[in-house]
């Protein structure tokens, strides 16, 4: 009995050294898969897909990447090598970094479908600086109120920007800004754009206009009292 006693606890122990070996194995096989995902997701830029003709301010800053450039001196061509790991990705509606000197690059991928031109609002006209490089065009385009309005790529209230119609490509962005880091990125259409911008330059002139005859009507009063 005191040899059979003997036998099942080794046999109980070698299952347990099994079960132990088995369970560590199986953590670290789930680690190394949850890395190879995770080094999968940062292997790109996110991706922006446009696959309806209309598009109506679509908010798409929660699917862009960012990186600070803290010396404020990186290239275009600097920043294109770096590697991608060194890419966060924003998931915010707004970008806000608060009071910074740095220089803030921001990336996405688009794929658009529409096979037309699309328009990148950035929904901040206070904002200093904003340089967009799309790989589809060679020739960068300029916006903020530290550019000069004759090299901005729009004559907007709003910076605007020209993306093209190839259906994939990836844009870049340089932003900096003296004040607070306050910005959200939105897509249009040229249709919806022309129609909402119509509207708009329709509700200040109604504004405007009431402005106006609300003031007349007051000298009017003012000099009738006198």
């Amino acid at each position: 009995r005191i040899n059979s006693a003997i036998a099942f606890q080794l046999h109980s122990g070698h299952m347990d050294w099994f079960v132990a070996s088995g369970i560590r194995l199986l953590v670290r096989s789930l680690g190394l898969l949850l890395g190879l995902l995770c080094l999968a997701a940062t292997a790109s830029a996110a991706v922006v897909t446009v696959d309806q003709p209309d598009v109506d301010a679509r908010v798409i800053t929660p699917q862009m990447d960012y990186f600070v450039d803290r010396s404020g001196r990186l290239s275009f061509e600097q920043i294109k090598a770096i590697p991608d790991d060194a890419w966060i990705a924003n998931s915010d509606r707004t970008l806000q970094f608060g009071f910074s000197n740095d220089v803030y690059w921001l990336r996405f991928e688009l794929n658009n479908q529409t096979g037309q031109p699309l328009l990148l609002e950035a929904s901040n006209p206070l904002f200093d600086q904003i340089i967009v490089y799309d790989d589809a065009s060679s020739v960068p385009q300029h916006g903020g109120l530290s550019i000069p309005p004759a090299q901005r790529s729009t004559q907007t209230r709003l910076p605007m920007f020209h993306l093209s119609a190839e259906k994939n490509s990836t844009v870049w962005i340089k932003t900096s800004n003296r004040g607070s880091y306050l910005l959200t990125f939105k897509l249009w259409s040229d249709a919806a754009f022309n129609q909402a911008y119509s509207q708009s330059l329709m509700l200040y002139g109604m504004y405007f206009g009431a402005l106006t005859v609300a003031i007349v009507l007051f000298l009017i009063g003012f000099i009738a009292l006198r």
